[in-house]
């Protein structure tokens, strides 16, 4: 989120506390969307390209 940071730094009407808790929530929801997208990715690769493991 450097990007993000860069863009929102000069707005001061921000205050600490809620600046935090935005890139607190965004590195959150970034991690759980992450793990899901993982997780979805290898059970759709098991099951397209090794079902011989599936089925053992």
């Amino acid at each position: 989120s450097m990007y993000r940071r860069g863009v929102f730094n000069y707005d001061y009407s921000l205050s600490t506390r809620s600046f935090f808790n935005f890139e607190l929530n965004q590195a959150v929801i970034s991690g759980m969307v992450t793990v899901y997208i993982l997780w979805y990715v290898l059970i759709t690769a098991d099951n397209a390209f090794f079902p011989s493991v599936c089925s053992n």
